[in-house]
């Protein structure tokens, strides 16, 4: 990918591109606030509002990522952040997470991120750079959510695209077993519009826009 989306340098000057201001509101409503943002810039501060955020220059590969995060990844270096944020979800550091991604599904590294409820978005997202205006990436994106509201994930992000989970019964265990204690075990979403479709040896659920 030639352009990159995670924020890290000065905003009049480089090639990157920020997420839009509907994403940023849409994980707010989610998750009621965004205490962290690991891996972003003071301009984009103006869109996402978190409470906290690391640069580059903070090295957030290196921190602890305390609460509500929010990541939109640097592109060219994801499968490490993307493996941070699955640790500290998993160790309880990270209460609840929204991760915007590509929608590589064949990458080794999305592979990780079949085991959360996803929104494969409609269309490819226009995101922004201050001086050259809106552009999208070559490819639609896929929002991850990690956290117990996955009701609130759905009904904030069913406008942008169709909400997902993929289901075998190993993978139903072993979240409930890792959501056990965080306050809600469930993983199916919404009923409303509710559709199962076939997908090799799993099953995707899938629900109507």
């Amino acid at each position: 990918m030639t352009i990159i989306f995670g924020p890290l340098s000065d905003p009049l000057t480089s090639n990157e591109w920020y997420t839009p201001a509907y994403l940023a509101h849409a994980a707010r409503r989610t998750m009621g606030e965004i205490d962290l943002d690991p891996a972003t810039s003071e301009f984009a501060q103006k869109t996402i509002k978190a409470k906290q955020f690391f640069t580059k220059e903070d090295n957030g590969l290196n921190r602890f990522w305390h609460g509500k995060v929010w990541l939109n990844p640097p592109y060219r270096e994801i499968t490490p952040w993307i493996m941070k944020l699955i640790d500290e979800y998993f160790y309880g550091r990270t209460t609840e997470a929204i991760l915007l991604v590509n929608a590589y599904t064949e990458s080794r590294w999305f592979q990780h991120l079949w085991q959360f409820p996803l929104c494969f978005t409609r269309g490819r997202i226009n995101f922004y750079n201050p001086t050259k205006g809106q552009s999208g990436p070559c490819s639609s994106s896929a929002i991850a959510y990690m956290g117990p509201n996955i009701d609130r994930f759905a009904d904030h992000f069913r406008r942008y695209g169709r909400i997902m989970v993929s289901y075998d019964g190993e993978l139903v265990q072993s979240m409930k077993t890792k959501l056990n204690g965080k306050g809600n075990s469930r993983i199916t979403p919404p009923k409303a519009n509710l559709v199962v479709q076939p997908r090799s040896k799993k099953r995707v659920i899938g629900m109507g826009h």
